[in-house]
């Protein structure tokens, strides 16, 4: 992981701001170059998304973010479709699709 993934998720993780090359927290949100990528919802739950730019740095910060937050999920690229793991299966996302996942219950749904 990169250190500016790592630094980033873990700011995000505990609520605080930070503001690194391309990516910033302000401990409820996540953005990378501008582009909303990762929020905290007010119910709790969380919502990631590659932002309209299935990138592999957009799919990096991703997957820092969800192990730091331990959610479970993971993004990845396979013949040049976009893809979310849940850890049981990959379901295919395009790249403006929102994760919405909820820790408390292990569950998600996918905003279409």
């Amino acid at each position: 992981m990169r250190q500016e993934t790592n630094k980033i998720a873990e700011a995000f993780k505990n609520g605080r701001p930070l503001r690194e090359a391309r990516t910033t927290t302000d401990g409820q949100r996540v953005q990378l170059h501008g582009h909303l990528i990762a929020e905290r919802l007010d119910d709790g739950t969380y919502m990631l998304t590659l932002a309209g730019w299935g990138t592999s740095t957009t799919r990096e910060r991703l997957n820092g973010i969800s192990t730091a937050l331990r959610l479970g999920f993971s993004f990845f690229q396979r013949d040049r479709e976009q893809y979310v793991s849940n850890g049981v299966e990959d379901i295919p996302i395009s790249a403006h699709d929102r994760i919405v996942i909820d820790p408390e219950a292990e569950t998600y749904r996918i905003e279409r």
